[in-house]
């Protein structure tokens, strides 16, 4: 057989053996059967929920500062001499009450400055009294000396006369003109020293004064001599002891006054702001006449310790009349009113001079869409559709307040919304979810959690 034939025959057998093979798949799928179709279930996620809906909120600012008493006495001394009294009392830590003697020094050097001054206060008086004789003479004489001078006059217009007539010597006239003049001088200086009087009458006035002044102030002294408490208070300083010599502006005691405290917290001009945005628009406010209270019209102090939280209720007292330039903040004064003597030490401590407490004021309430805080994430919040399935919408927040997060009404918030608090990670728009309602009561004591998907059987099929 040639080779040409061989090759013929090798290339037939190959393209029916193709051929063969073909028609066997072709058979093969069409008598296939179709793959089988298996359930699966989509997983819905466990999620608690809130509705949003309005309620009365006000707008809280949390700062905070130190105690601090708002009444502070020191017993500087003003006196230089010997402690010769100290009231067994007188110890750190000790009450004492209004108008005990706590120290006495030694009086003797201002009692003899009460004597010094108080005799030439008399001397200045006296003084006083002899000028108003002096004028009171000086008036009389005065009179007599002007009665005088009419007679004298007389007599020389009378020998001016005679002496015309040749009647009288020249030396008669002369000799009257001479007593004439002598009458006017007597005269004159009694007038001049009559308009002494009120002169000298004032120097005398400015000693009297001068010699009251320094008689008070040796009373004044004198009484420094004892040291008496201002008010009912806690002595907190005490740096004085019998027989110790003290010098001016030495600094003896130190007290506190208890039944008000007050602390200073600083906050930022961006917080007051929104503070305020729960005030009408329209209302005008007089600096001079308007309590701070009217705009944050609550306010307490808290002190978290040993687990616990402690409040004491408070008022807003004052607003700091400076800002801050290094920070951009104004401070908030708060008042805290406590009776030392009525002090529930168990349920609530006194507050006490130093302590570092948080500062809580909160503003006027308005009726505004709140939600709580930890339902926000990243100015977002998880909203529940009608097919119960997981939307995030976009929210502004105008302030918060215990928890709290007041927002702007929009179309898509506008209450009614169930809000997801779960914090959920992975976060999946479109996520089937299983809704479970928490109770507004115990919202701020659940903490937020992260919960993982749960297994929910749905008529959801998925191709093999």
């Amino acid at each position: 057989m040639s080779m040409f034939s061989k090759l013929i025959k090798s290339k037939l057998g190959f393209f029916v053996a193709f051929l063969a093979g073909f028609l066997v798949l072709m058979v093969v799928a069409k008598n296939k059967k179709p793959l089988p179709m298996e359930e699966v279930s989509e997983r819905a996620i466990l999620v608690e929920t809130v509705t949003l809906k309005e309620r009365m909120i006000g707008s809280q600012i949390v700062a905070f500062g130190h105690v601090r008493p708002q009444k502070e006495w020191q017993a500087i001394s003003e006196i230089e001499g010997r402690v010769t009294y100290k009231n067994p009392m007188l110890e750190r830590g000790k009450f004492i009450e209004q108008g005990t003697i706590l120290l006495k020094v030694d009086p003797l050097q201002y009692e003899l400055q009460v004597a010094q001054a108080t005799a030439d206060l008399a001397s200045v008086k006296s003084e006083l009294d002899s000028l108003v004789i002096e004028k009171n003479n000086l008036q009389m004489s005065l009179e007599i000396e002007k009665n005088q001078l009419k007679i004298v006059d007389n007599e020389v217009k009378r020998q001016e006369r005679l002496l015309k007539k040749k009647l009288t010597s020249q030396s008669s006239y002369d000799s009257e003109r001479r007593n004439l003049l002598s009458q006017r001088q007597r005269v004159l200086d009694l007038e001049n020293t009559l308009r002494l009087v009120p002169s000298r009458k004032l120097v005398l006035e400015a000693s009297h004064r001068v010699q009251t002044a320094r008689l008070a102030d040796a009373q004044r002294l004198l009484e420094k001599t004892v040291v008496t408490m201002p008010f009912r208070g806690l002595i907190v300083e005490e740096n004085i002891n019998v027989d110790e010599v003290v010098s001016v502006s030495k600094i003896m005691v130190v007290a506190h006054a208890w039944e008000q405290m007050e602390v200073e917290s600083q906050v930022g001009i961006h917080d007051m702001r929104k503070a305020m945005r729960t005030l009408p628009k329209e209302v005008l406010v007089s600096l001079e006449k308007v309590e701070p209270s009217y705009i944050f019209p609550s306010a307490e102090v808290v002190v978290r310790a040993a687990g616990e939280e402690i409040r004491w209720p408070a008022s807003l007292n004052r607003i700091s009349g400076e800002v801050d330039q290094s920070r951009g903040t104004v401070g908030l004064i708060v008042e805290v009113r406590q009776d030392p003597n009525a002090i529930k030490i168990r349920q609530r401590p006194p507050l006490v001079a130093g302590m570092f407490v948080e500062v809580r004021v909160t503003g006027r309430e308005d009726r505004l869409l709140a939600l709580p805080a930890r339902a926000i994430h990243q100015g977002n919040v998880y909203i529940v559709d009608q097919d119960s399935r997981l939307r995030i919408k976009p929210v502004k927040e105008l302030f918060s307040s215990d928890g709290w997060v007041a927002i702007e009404k929009t179309e898509e918030l506008s209450g009614g919304e169930q809000i997801i608090l779960t914090d959920l990670v992975p976060v999946i728009a479109g996520a089937l979810v299983k809704t479970q309602p928490v109770d507004e009561g115990s919202m701020e004591a659940s903490p937020s959690s992260t919960i993982q998907p749960a297994v929910e059987k749905t008529s959801a099929t998925e191709e093999g």
